[in-house]
């Protein structure tokens, strides 16, 4: 029986703050794969997780801010070394006083694998604006993978789709069920995981609140 298509492991990569990112590995498993596939190319990560085998994240640490480049760079280095990787930075735009502004994840990196096997990256932000709970979930992933997560999703969401010169990004949803009361987010994300996993999609998933309870 032959292997499907794509690499056994994928990690995708988040900035966590300044000067550190988090990477999360898919199987959670494979994080002391991903420890050593990244100390082989010069880049030091701590492991959190537990359980035996080991299950987990990475974290990777620079004393000093780093440029978003440094997220592709990592991606690079385990793309190069049979991981697939996916590295995402945030850009923020100010769209003037009165409109706000826009937020977009965009990806960086050179060597990402341009198609996958149906594993995606689903992360949730649940925020606050004006006294006014706020939902948004993104996707990141294989253009591929993307562009069929994409079809798939428009069934029960509006999609808004982040393209660039190598086909779909990510994937953007803005809860307006959450900004008008009529769902909880947990309520959608489940939609989320039902679409997709009928699908075959599976991947880790998370959920941020940095709303003030």
């Amino acid at each position: 029986m032959s292997s499907p298509p794509g690499f056994s492991t994928y990690v995708f990569i988040e900035r966590h703050s300044a000067n550190a990112a988090v990477l999360h590995p898919f199987p959670e498993h494979e994080i002391l794969a991903v420890r050593d596939a990244l100390a082989d190319a010069g880049f030091e990560i701590a492991v959190l997780g537990s359980g035996d085998p080991l299950r987990g994240e990475g974290i990777y640490f620079a004393d000093e801010p780093f440029a978003d480049e440094r997220l592709g760079e990592l991606a690079d280095a385990l793309t190069l070394r049979g991981i697939g990787a996916y590295a995402y930075a945030l850009l923020e735009d100010s769209l003037g006083p009165e409109s706000g502004k826009i937020s977009l994840f965009t990806r960086v990196g050179a060597l990402f694998p341009r198609a996958g096997r149906r594993i995606i990256l689903t992360h949730m932000w649940i925020g606050e604006v004006e006294g006014t709970r706020k939902a948004s979930t993104w996707f990141f992933g294989a253009p591929h993978d993307l562009e069929e997560a994409d079809i798939l999703l428009a069934s029960g969401f509006t999609t808004e789709p982040v393209r660039d010169l190598n086909g779909m990004a990510a994937i953007e949803i803005q809860h307006e069920e959450v900004h008008n009361g009529l769902a909880e987010p947990m309520e959608l994300m489940d939609r989320i995981f039902s679409i997709l996993g009928s699908s075959g999609f599976e991947g880790p998933a998370f959920a941020t609140n940095s709303r003030a309870e």
